[in-house]
């Protein structure tokens, strides 16, 4: 009798150890504040945002920050369950499922402040040595236009190069290089560098949930719900207030 109990309660136990680990989900991004940072309250606004979407549907977000480039290739190949802060495009809803849109990024150019570059368009960056976020939207946008174009691992490497005239342009978020211009680097660079203001990249931003995921299609639809929740109650607006946005 002794031995039917102990083997219910084992048995048991696996299925409450197994229920808690499908309740899990690992999340990729980059460092890539104001939205998402270890250096900021509760990793940042727009990972608060997905934590409590999630969390209304039962689930823990699980966040895990690297280079851009190796966050699209774990969420390829499965080894993380999704992907944030993504653009969406043909090549990768192929091997991602993306939610409504969490937000907006506009990407612009860069440059050192003593380079005379003037930008009305995407063809005009031919005549410049051009870097941007490896892996990201808009450097896939600039090569299909026939722009060479070179990646960088991260933000502050590519704002260390224009720094340092090592490249004349550095294509990223707007609102994040100046974020990180004005609260991780000295005033030298803040005032070395500036940003011209022809956009060349619209996007709105993602929860792209890996296609190798079995439940792939039901987490998003998860995440979408969730979100419209957190949207409606009002929620999203008081993360947003809380973190000294309107």
């Amino acid at each position: 009798m002794k031995y039917l109990i102990t083997i219910l309660m084992l048995s048991l136990f696996s299925l409450s150890t197994q229920g808690s680990e499908e309740k899990r989900i690992t999340v990729a991004t980059l460092e890539f504040s104001p939205y998402v940072s270890a250096k900021l309250p509760n990793n940042g606004w727009a990972w608060e945002i997905v934590e409590e979407a999630f969390s209304r549907q039962g689930y823990q977000a699980k966040l895990r920050i690297m280079p851009w480039a190796r966050a699209v290739e774990m969420t390829k190949d499965g080894q993380v369950d999704a992907l944030y802060l993504a653009n969406k495009n043909p090549e990768r809803e192929t091997w991602a499922v993306f939610s409504e849109p969490v937000g907006e990024e506009l990407s612009v150019a860069f440059k050192h402040v003593e380079k005379d570059i003037r930008i009305h368009s995407l063809s005009d960056l031919t005549f410049y040595s051009v870097i941007g976020l490896r892996g990201s939207h808009v450097v896939d946008k600039i090569r299909k236009a026939g722009v060479e174009i070179s990646g960088v691992a991260n933000i502050q490497q590519g704002i260390q190069m224009l720094f340092y005239q090592r490249a004349d342009l550095f294509v990223a978020d707007h609102y994040v290089t100046n974020y990180m211009l004005d609260h991780e680097f000295p005033q030298s660079y803040k005032s070395t560098i500036e940003f011209l203001d022809t956009p060349l990249d619209v996007n709105q931003l993602h929860l792209a949930i890996s296609r190798k995921i079995p439940n792939h299609l039901n987490l998003v639809k998860l995440f979408n719900a969730g979100l419209e929740e957190i949207t409606a109650d009002g929620t999203y607006q008081r993360i947003l207030e809380k973190h000294g946005f309107e």
